[in-house]
Formats: structure tokens, C-alpha cells, sequence
């Protein structure tokens, strides 16, 4: 319904990639400062980070002790637990992958980001007819209800009720998949002007008189049927004074047009397709919470979790994929699935961005170094998180005798709090006491098992690139004599530093 529906679709994050159908990205190689078992930090971002820190504001001189003492304090522990965490397979997690490939579809698809920035035109041409007609239809203001429906034969039949004298109000708060106006009985809370929701939306709107209730009306986002509840007249300056203003509406409504013509080209161009047959068999299993309208994922569901229900070019969404995805929209975009229609239009929704994402890779914009270094940042920081569960968390249960036993040892830590008012809380403390004392006992047999391999060239480069950061540029013969030899003939010199 809403103008500005592609901002939605081109920025929803969300982040669903399994090996078996979609491509993995690239990882740029960068040099390494450090290396535990072939996992390592790399140089940029360490650079990035300490430049940041207390130690580089306050550091007099910056050379080797400093960056190592730097990294065994802050980056080594981690490096031990990814090292554990590739070796013991977590980065094939279907979640994990998901993920990561979330953050790809995001950073390549959001309002700003290179997608946006290839396809768009600077401008759109505009001629003095359409500014003139677009001055004449702001001067009225429009007072309308909406009720928004999946698919036309409900539509229709809704349509139908209104005609024999059904209710608007109530059909709207009963039937409509606008959560933002049904809890107004379908009425759009402000008078608006052309130019705010989608074209075919508005030009069936100017056509109604006050009280009218218009046929379903097709928009990308599903049917609309329309009432118009009154009209008013806006004052308005005089066409010479606001023309700048009207050619920036005016680009703005053939944006919004671009973008909706965008969409519904993807859907044909990557072959986009149901497979009703999983789909009708999935749609009655599905739970929804209605207190926030998350979907559940139930053991009869769990049956298809992996079993595709969309097909496109280079790729397809499993049934898991879906229910991800439709749990991170917004939570007035998680419209009720207790009709197939609105199942249907959701399957729809959540594809827009994959195959937004999949015109990107055949654009090739995945090659950007930025992008490809921010999503190597995020699953960097995501791996870590999946590594400490898996690896700590999952490791240290704790039982309600170990609750008892900790709140009765410590019963002076909460005065006279009784033990079922704060066994909450002693719950946290003795499960956060369990993980650290498991970690540091992880660390210690991993460490046992792996030394650490710092380069001792890449770390010269850091240091000679820091201090020229801070002080200002060096001499070149700052580089000893093998160093510099390094730098020049490339070589890797690998030397652990205690």
C-alpha cells in the first residue's frame, strides 16, 4: 500500500545461506599479525581497533612489545576459541551460515548500498506537464480507510459484504493485513496528499467521492479496498514559489515507481516459484505467537525445516529460511498466516530481498573490498558468539541442586530475600562462575595444544604505519636490514614471540 513500500523491502534485515544452494562469498586474504592453527588477526583491523585504544593515546613510543602485549591481552583468547570452533565444525552451523549470508543480502541490498546506488538513475527526467499536474492534485487533501487483503478472490468477497452493507470499520479490524490502520478500523491516521502511497493506490482513490468504497486495487503489496471519507482543500503558494519543492516530490514518486517496476521484474527475471505442494503441507503446521506474531518452530514443522518451498535462479528458501526471515520483520509486517492467501503473500515478501541479492552477485558487486571486510567483520564477531555457546555455555549446565547449594553457601548476599524470589538471579551468578571457570580451563588445553605464530614483518609494517599515524613519518631506515629485505622480496618470515 504505502509509497515508500521499497524502503521496506530494500532495507529489511534481516540476516539464510546453506552450501548446498547458495555460493559462499569471498574472504579477502589480508596480512596477519597472528595465527593460531591457520586462524589469524588480520593487520587492518587490528589497526583500525588499537587506534581507538588507551594504549595508543597514551603510548610515548610504539613498537613490537607494545602491539603483541596489546594482542595477547585483547585478540588471543578469541583466536583459540575460532581456532577450536573451524575444528570442531561450528562454521557449517545452518544458523551460523544463515547468518552470515543475511549480512551479505544486507550490505549489498540496503537503501545506500551498492545495489541501490547501480541501478538508480541521478534523475528522472521531468516535464513541465507532469509538475503542472502534480500542482493541481496536491491542492486537495485526502481522509481515507484501507482494508489491505492477500489475494483477490478474498478480496472480491470482502468487496462483495461492503456492497450488501457490511461494516467498513469492522471488516477492516477483523480482515485487513494493515496492522498499523485495522486498530483504527482501517482509517489512515492523517489527511494526506498525492504522492504518499503507491500509484495504483492513489489514482483509484482521486476517482472516489466521500463515502465511496472502491473495488479491490492491486498494489505490490496486495489488494486494497478503498473509502474515502472525505476530502479537503489545501492552500497552497502560488506554482513559481514551491517548484523546487514539487520537482523533489516529483522525483520521489518516479523513484518509488522505478523501484515497484525493480521488484516485480525480479520475480520473472530469476523464474521465482512456489512449490504449492510443500507449501499447502507446511501452512497448517505453522504456530504463530500472536502476543508478538513470531513463528514457532514445532517438531511437526521441524519435519520440512530443511525442505525447499521457493525456487529461483541460483538458489532456493527452505521452509526454515522463510520462518527466519519472516521473524525479522517488523513486527507490523508479520501479518496473521491463518489464511493460505496471506501465507502466499509472505512467501513473496521475504524472497524480494534474496533475489535483490542474487542481481547483486550477477552484477558483481559482491567484489567490493569494503563490502567483503565488513561481512568478514560481522562473521568474525558472530563465529565468536557461536563459539562461546557451543563450546562454554553448552558445556556447563547447571542443576537446581547446584542453584539450592550456591543460594544456601552465599545466603548473606541477599539479606533476606527468600531463595524462590532470587533464584533467578542466583541461577545467572553460579551458571556465569561455571562458564568462566570452564573457559579458563578450555584456554588452557587449547593453548597447550597450539602456539600462537606471530609475523614478525607484519608487525614491524604496523608498528612503522601506528607511529607514523601518531608522530608522524619515520626515516626509512626505521626497517632493519632483513626486514626491509622482507618487504621488498615478499618473503613471510613466521617467528613466535613470547
Amino acid at each position: 500500500m504505502l509509497k515508500n513500500i521499497f524502503v521496506f523491502l530494500l532495507t529489511f534485515s534481516l540476516l539464510t545461506l546453506s552450501c548446498s544452494k547458495k555460493n559462499e562469498r569471498q574472504t579477502l586474504q589480508l596480512p596477519q599479525l597472528v595465527t593460531v592453527n591457520g586462524h589469524g588477526l588480520d593487520k587492518d583491523r587490528f589497526e583500525r581497533d588499537f587506534v581507538l585504544t588507551k594504549s595508543y593515546r597514551q603510548a610515548t613510543v610504539i613498537d613490537s612489545a607494545l602491539i603483541v602485549s596489546d594482542i595477547k591481552k585483547h585478540y588471543l583468547n578469541d583466536l583459540y576459541l575460532i581456532a577450536e570452533a573451524y575444528k570442531q565444525g561450528i562454521p557449517n552451523d545452518p544458523e551460523y551460515k544463515r547468518m552470515v549470508h543475511e549480512s551479505w543480502v544486507t550490505e549489498l541490498t540496503h537503501i545506500d548500498g551498492p545495489l541501490y546506488k547501480k541501478i538508480m538513475p541521478e534523475q528522472f527526467d521531468l516535464s513541465e506537464e507532469e509538475l503542472k499536474d502534480l500542482y493541481e492534485k496536491v491542492k486537495t487533501g485526502y481522509k481515507a480507510a484501507d482494508i489491505k487483503l492477500a489475494d483477490k478472490a478474498f478480496a472480491d468477497s470482502i468487496y462483495r459484504e461492503l456492497k450488501e452493507g457490511a461494516d467498513f470499520a469492522k471488516m477492516a479490524e477483523t480482515y485487513s493485513l494493515d496492522l498499523r490502520t485495522a486498530v483504527y478500523s482501517g482509517t489512515i491516521p492523517w489527511i494526506f496528499t498525492y504522492g504518499t502511497f503507491a500509484r495504483p493506490f492513489e489514482t483509484a482513490l482521486i476517482r472516489l467521492k466521500p463515502g465511496d468504497i472502491s473495488e479491490p486495487v492491486q498494489t505490490n503489496d496486495g489488494y486494497h479496498i478503498i473509502k474515502l471519507l472525505a476530502i479537503q482543500k489545501n492552500p497552497i503558494d502560488p506554482y513559481e514559489k514551491i517548484e523546487f519543492e514539487l520537482r523533489k516530490r516529483l522525483q520521489k514518486i518516479k523513484r518509488t515507481d522505478f523501484i515497484q517496476d525493480y521488484i516485480n521484474g525480479l520475480f520473472s527475471r530469476f523464474n521465482y516459484k512456489v512449490d504449492m505442494e510443500t507449501a499447502r503441507s507446511v501452512w497448517p503446521l505453522i504456530n504463530q505467537r500472536h502476543e508478538n506474531g513470531l513463528l514457532v518452530k514445532t517438531e511437526a514443522l521441524e519435519r520440512f525445516w530443511d525442505k525447499p518451498v521457493i525456487h529461483y535462479n541460483g538458489g532456493n528458501l527452505t521452509v526454515g529460511d522463510v520462518v527466519y526471515k519472516y521473524n525479522q520483520l517488523p513486527r507490523f509486517e508479520r501479518i496473521p498466516l491463518n489464511r493460505f492467501g496471506n501465507f502466499e503473500l509472505i512467501l513473496k515478501e521475504v524472497s524480494v530481498q534474496e533475489l535483490m541479492f542474487r542481481d547483486a552477485i550477477a552484477k558483481h558487486l559482491d567484489q567490493d573490498p569494503l563490502i567483503v571486510e565488513k561481512v568478514n567483520r560481522f562473521a568474525y564477531g558472530r563465529l565468536l558468539e557461536f563459539a562461546n555457546r557451543k563450546l562454554i555455555a553448552d558445556k556447563t549446565p547447571v542443576s537446581d541442586d547446584e542453584v539450592r547449594a550456591y543460594f544456601d553457601k552465599n545466603r548473606s548476599r541477599w539479606k533476606n530475600d527468600t531463595f524462590d524470589h532470587v533464584k533467578h538471579f542466583v541461577r545467572f551468578r553460579v551458571k556465569s562462575e561455571k562458564e568462566l571457570q570452564y573457559k579458563k580451563q578450555l584456554l588452557t588445553r587449547l593453548k597447550n595444544k597450539w602456539q600462537p605464530i606471530f609475523y614478525a614483518d607484519v608487525i614491524r609494517q604496523t608498528v612503522n604505519e601506528l607511529s607514523a599515524r601518531k608522530f608522524g613519518p619515520a626515516p626509512a631506515a626505521v626497517l632493519s636490514d632483513s626486514a626491509h629485505k622482507r618487504a621488498v622480496t615478499g618473503d613471510s618470515l613466521q617467528k613466535n614471540i613470547p
